[in-house]
């Protein structure tokens, strides 16, 4: 059930001035995009469990946007591109494994200077492509923020904003089997490890840190993929770069 449904079209847009659209009670998404070029220009969307937005195939532009649900508030599978610039989106714990960013089966998002807030992850990448560039996240329960399994994750400064992560009770990354570049943005927790490297993971830049003195700043555990630090900060922790019975690093 979804409130706007978008197949074999060509150019769609949606400006809202402003206003809340409520798909609580119709128990609906908002928005599911299967083809064409789809662009939604500003207001407040509010679901329960459903999610705000889902694409299946085509390109969808999403600008300042505020989203509130215990869903996905945006989800990218297939042959999709999702750009989602600015907005605030916040997520609620419903014990559903969920995050307020779903991308899976191939699917495409890119990130632009994003606020987002949960009590999950922010991110979960299944097989997919994400860049991220800049924004403000934080999750306040005990999921990571970047969740990355057999997935590729990117994550750059961005235009108006350096890039600023937080997980507590979690690590900030937690990636499995995927390849992983921090180019910048700074990359905070109180856990017990801030990176929980299993794949291939590549430190350019930015600043990775725990404040638990008793942890580790960045855990590459096993023979998932290579480690490379090219650059960057390693801040707290006992230890600051943990490596075990890996394949190969530098």
């Amino acid at each position: 059930v979804m409130f706007i449904n978008v197949k074999n079209a060509d150019e769609v847009t949606i400006t809202n001035d402003g206003h809340e659209v409520n798909c609580k009670p119709s128990d609906a998404h908002f928005l599911d995009v299967s083809s064409g070029n789809v662009t939604v220009n500003g207001g407040t969307y509010v679901t329960a469990t459903r999610n705000v937005v889902m694409a299946y195939a085509g390109t969808t532009t999403l600008n300042d946007m505020t989203t509130e649900t215990s869903g996905y508030a945006v989800t990218s599978s297939g042959s999709a591109k999702v750009v989602v610039n600015r907005g605030t989106h916040t997520h609620s714990n419903t014990n559903q494994d969920r995050a307020n960013f779903w991308i899976f089966n191939g699917g495409h998002m890119t990130l632009n200077d994003v606020t987002a807030i949960s009590e999950e992850a922010v991110i979960l990448n299944s097989t997919g492509t994400v860049d991220v560039n800049g924004g403000d996240f934080k999750t306040t329960g005990t999921k990571s923020c970047f969740v990355n399994n057999s997935a590729n994750l990117t994550i750059n400064k961005g235009s108006t904003t350096e890039g600023n992560f937080v997980s507590e009770g979690a690590s900030c990354i937690n990636n499995s089997w995927g390849q992983v570049r921090i180019n910048g943005g700074s990359f905070t927790t109180d856990a017990g490890i801030a990176v929980k490297n299993r794949g291939g993971l590549r430190l350019n830049g930015g600043t990775v840190a725990t404040s638990n003195a008793e942890g580790t700043v960045i855990d590459c555990n096993g023979d998932f993929g290579d480690t490379q630090i090219n650059g960057g900060t390693i801040k707290g922790g006992k230890d600051g770069i943990r490596l075990a019975a890996l394949g190969s690093s530098e």
